[in-house]
């Protein structure tokens, strides 16, 4: 019993567990708590390309991709933990970690987030290469207060969403880092800067500025307050905070049942069938990035946030899709859903995806919410990220970052487009709009994409044959056959 909790509790940050000890009940209504923090954002550049490599191997590759995914996530994250920090939650190939200011105050904190982000880069900086792939990661840090949202409910199904003003600061920093750098907000640099030396972004030379200068990536909300003061690159920490080891904190068995609340469907299912360390595969699935930039204010009502989190579960759950991550930053809050995990696949899950993006825009539409949908079909790797004490269900591929980009170009008519792959599943289903092939980042021609309009007068009749599982179809029959053999001799 104390393992499986000590397993659930893994997939939540500390700060689930700590607001649980204080609640232990179930969750009946939204409800939010904010404090000051320093904020780490970590992303690893390098694993889509090596996911789209090792998902040409197959199954091996989807378990090579796992321990190679494991082994660094679980250095980032044993050292993040050790110091102080908290694994908030799980971006694709990237993690968002937070140092609380709970007992002590936010320039130490935010001194000891420097650190860490140092030492991991100097741990880290023999760019690991994989199947001639290099890995390493850029880091951008921020401070000030943060909001921690609990949405949802729908299904007894919640998720936590950090917001504020460091989430905004940590995302432009990161912009501005090249591999193996850590980059500084204004607003941490002027904390630590007496324990620190760095350099101001603007005082780099070009190729040395990461994509916020001179490169792509940086938005039209930075490029309005360039004019701000300049993100440091930090050299090294001369002063350092002192050595703070942070006792555990134990679940207690009173929260097991409200932690089930908070972890997917895939996850639950194979933790209850005992298939834990089974959860890597390469899946295919239809992904959605739904984007809603009417939610891009900090102080946003959390009734607001709240009533759009319920619209879209309601709307993904009917059509059996996942809500897979949540998260904030300058273009507002993202959804991302999937269909075809365990333990609900289909295969008209492309179509599904789409009837879920119209409902969803639809129904927000009615609550006057805009929102760009982004929706994608193909093969991904699909399974746990992280290590046995922080850990989530994660999906990485090009069929992922294919959705966001779409996402993004529906900014301009907060639309929705997809990939050819599901126009080509769903068009007997659904009418698509053909528009002009656009240009995105990625992908070095120009690729086609189409917008939904509605649902076809006809559905075609061989839109319910099954399509491939010939071995599974084959093993059914001759189960069914022996079956019949076997009770025509006992009524012999």
């Amino acid at each position: 019993m104390l393992q499986l909790l000590e397993t659930l509790a893994s997939y939540v940050p500390t700060l689930v567990i700590q607001r649980l000890h204080e609640y232990p009940t179930s969750l009946t209504r939204a409800s939010d708590q904010q404090f000051p923090a320093a904020v780490l954002f970590a992303d690893v550049s390098g694993f889509s390309t090596l996911a789209d490599q090792l998902a040409q191997q197959g199954p091996k590759g989807a378990e090579e991709l796992s321990s190679v995914l494991n082994q660094l996530f679980d250095e980032l994250i044993t050292f993040i933990t050790a110091i102080g920090g908290d694994v908030v939650t799980f971006a694709g190939d990237a993690i968002l970690a937070i140092w609380p200011a709970h007992t002590e105050d936010l320039a130490t904190v935010s001194l000891r987030a420097a650190q860490c982000a140092l030492a991991l880069q100097i741990m880290l900086n023999d760019q690991r290469m994989i199947a001639r792939v290099p890995l390493a990661v850029r880091m951008g840090i921020g401070v000030g207060d943060v909001r921690v949202m609990y949405l949802g409910g729908v299904y007894s199904r919640w998720l936590w969403l950090i917001t504020g003003d460091p989430l905004l600061q940590v995302a432009r920093a990161e912009q501005y880092a090249e591999p193996g750098q850590v980059v500084l907000s204004p607003q941490a640099w002027q904390l630590v800067q007496d324990s620190c030396l760095g350099q101001p972004i603007d005082q780099l030379p070009l190729s040395q500025r990461g994509r916020g200068v001179g490169g792509e990536g940086l938005s039209n909300n930075q490029e309005r307050h360039h004019h701000n003061p300049s993100p440091v690159m930090l050299r090294s920490v001369i002063t350092p905070a002192p050595l703070h080891l942070p006792a555990p904190l134990v679940p207690s068995p009173s929260i097991e049942s409200a932690l089930h609340s908070y972890i997917p469907g895939a996850s639950l299912t194979r933790i209850g069938a005992g298939q834990g360390d089974w959860l890597a595969e390469l899946r295919r699935v239809t992904v959605l990035f739904i984007n809603l930039p009417d939610m891009q204010h900090i102080d946003m009502p959390l009734d607001q946030a709240q009533q759009m989190m319920c619209t879209i579960q309601t709307a993904l759950y009917h059509y059996e899709a996942s809500v897979n991550k949540i998260s904030f930053d300058e273009k507002g809050i993202t959804v991302v859903a999937v269909l075809g995990l365990p333990p609900l696949t289909h295969e008209d899950d492309p179509t599904r995806g789409i009837q879920a993006a119209m409902a969803i825009q639809r129904e927000l539409q009615q609550l006057t919410y805009l929102s760009n949908i982004g929706v994608t079909t193909g093969w991904a790797f699909c399974g746990e990220l992280g290590s046995d004490h922080r850990r989530e269900y994660t999906i990485l591929g090009d069929v992922v970052n294919l959705a966001a980009r779409l996402m993004k170009a529906a900014e301009h008519d907060h639309s929705i487009l997809c990939d050819d792959a599901t126009y080509q599943t769903a068009r007997s289903r659904m009418r698509f709009d053909t528009l002009e092939p656009i240009t995105v980042k990625g992908k070095p021609d120009p690729i086609p994409v189409y917008r939904p309009c509605g649902e076809t007068q006809e559905v075609s009749r061989t839109d319910h044959a099954l399509v491939g599982r010939k071995d599974e179809l084959t093993l059914i029959a001759v189960s069914l056959q022996s079956l019949v053999r076997d009770r025509k001799m006992r009524w012999w």
